[in-house]
C-alpha cells in the first residue's frame, strides 16, 4: 500500500485560495460597493432667490461739476431817450472803453434847447452881478436880491437839465468790453421806456462759472480753495472758489457756487460749456458708475464713504466694495471694482447676503 504525502496549508494559504478558486465573487462584492456609495443621497440644492438687477452707466469725470462761463458784467444797452438813431459807430466784436459812443441819437432838438437854458442862465447871471453891489449899499432890499440870486441858479439847474438830455442823445459804454451784439440800425426810432436793447456789451474778464454742489461735498469747501476749469477740447484753466451761497436749495439738496478764472486763455469764450473739477486736480479721478439709489443696501449715503455693493456673479450674490462719490436724490455715483457690464442688485431683500443663489427676474438702467 502506497501513502501520498500532502503538505501543510496555513490559513495565509486557503484564504487565497479560496479567492483564486471563487473569482466572480469579489468582483460582485466590489461592484456592491461602489454602487452603495454613488447612491447615497446628498443635501437638497437651495432655492434661488429672485433680484431685480440695473447696469451702471459710467460717467468720465465723476467729480466734474458741468457749467458755462460767464461774466458779471454783461448788459443790454439800450436807448437814453426817445428818437431817431443817427449813427452807429461800433460793430459786433469791437472792443471799446468805458464812456466810448457807440451811436448817436438826432440831437438837433436838444441842442437848440441847451443854447436857450444857457442863454437864459447868462441874462439871469447878468442881473446878479447888477444887484449886488445895489445890495451891498443897501440902495435895494434884501428880498430883491435874494429873488434875483434865486432866478440864477434856477437858470444854471435847467442848463444842467438841457445838457445831459443833450448827453442822452449818444449811446455810450459803461465798461471796458466787448460788442457781443448789435441791434441798432441807422435811422430806426426807439422810445426812451420800450427797453428795446440796442447792443448787448459784455466784460472781458473775469470769466466765471457757477455749478450747484451737493450739500454733503460742499462742506468741505472754503472760499479762495481752488478749482480747474475744463474747456471743450481738454484746455484747463486755474481757478478759485470766489463765492458760496449761504442757503441749501431745499428741492435739490445743492448749493450754488462760483468760481473764477485766473488766466484769460482763449481756449475760454463767454458762454462756452466747461467742467469744473474742485480741489484744483487736474488729473481725472477714479472713473465712477452712476446707479439708481436702490442699490444702496442702507439709507445712509454720505459722499466720501464706502458702502457695499451686491452683483450678480455666475447665478450668485458677490459683494462689491465702493466709494459713494456722489449722491443725489434718485441716483448715486461710486467708483471701485464695478463695471458696466456688471448687475447690480436693486433693494436687495432682507437676508440676502453674499454666496447666495439669486435669480434675475428684471434689469433696468
Amino acid at each position: 500500500m502506497t501513502f501520498t504525502r500532502m503538505a501543510r496549508v496555513g490559513p495565509a494559504e486557503v484564504g487565497l485560495t479560496l479567492l483564486l478558486l471563487v473569482p466572480g465573487m469579489a468582483g460582485c462584492s466590489t461592484q456592491a460597493v461602489g454602487e452603495a456609495a454613488i447612491a447615497a443621497p446628498g443635501d437638497p440644492e437651495p432655492e434661488a432667490i429672485a433680484v431685480n438687477v440695473a447696469r451702471p452707466e459710467r460717467v468720465a469725470r465723476a467729480d466734474a461739476w458741468p457749467s458755462s462761463l460767464y461774466v458779471e458784467r454783461d448788459v443790454q444797452v439800450t436807448a437814453r431817450r426817445s428818437g431817431l438813431i443817427e449813427k452807429v459807430l461800433v460793430e459786433r466784436g469791437d472792443r471799446v472803453k468805458v464812456g466810448q459812443p457807440l451811436a448817436l441819437m438826432e440831437s438837433d432838438l436838444a441842442s437848440h434847447e441847451l443854447d436857450l437854458a444857457e442863454q437864459e442862465l447868462r441874462l439871469a447871471t447878468a442881473e446878479h452881478d447888477r444887484l449886488r453891489p445895489l445890495n451891498e449899499q443897501e440902495i435895494i432890499s434884501p428880498q430883491e436880491f435874494l429873488r434875483a440870486e434865486i432866478e440864477k441858479d434856477k437858470a444854471a439847474s435847467r442848463a444842467a437839465v438841457a445838457r445831459a438830455w443833450l448827453e442822452r442823445c449818444t449811446v455810450r459804454a459803461p465798461f471796458d468790453g466787448i460788442v457781443v451784439e448789435r441791434r441798432a440800425v441807422v435811422g430806426q426810432r426807439v422810445q426812451e421806456d420800450d427797453l428795446a436793447p440796442l447792443f448787448r456789451l459784455a466784460a472781458l474778464e473775469p470769466l466765471r462759472a457757477r455749478l450747484d454742489v451737493s450739500e454733503e461735498r460742499v462742506g468741505a469747501l472754503r472760499v479762495g480753495a481752488r478749482a480747474t476749469v475744463e474747456a471743450h477740447g481738454g484746455a484747463t484753466e486755474h481757478a478759485q472758489v470766489v463765492f458760496i451761497s449761504p442757503a441749501v436749495d431745499p428741492v435739490s439738496g445743492t448749493v450754488p457756487v462760483i468760481v473764477e478764472l485766473a488766466g484769460r486763455d482763449p481756449a475760454f469764450k463767454l458762454g462756452a460749456a466747461v467742467k469744473v473739477l474742485l480741489d484744483g486736480r487736474h488729473e481725472a479721478r477714479a472713473a465712477a458708475v452712476r446707479l439708481p439709489r436702490e442699490a444702496l443696501r442702507s439709507s445712509a449715503a454720505a459722499e466720501g464713504s464706502e458702502t457695499t455693493l451686491l452683483v450678480v456673479d455666475q447665478g450668485r450674490a458677490a459683494a462689491r466694495r465702493v466709494q459713494i462719490v456722489q449722491s443725489r436724490a434718485g441716483s448715486i455715483l461710486v467708483s471701485g471694482p464695478i463695471g458696466e457690464s456688471d448687475r447690480v442688485i436693486l433693494g436687495a431683500p432682507d437676508g440676502l447676503s453674499e454666496g447666495a443663489l439669486v435669480r434675475v427676474e428684471g434689469e433696468g438702467r
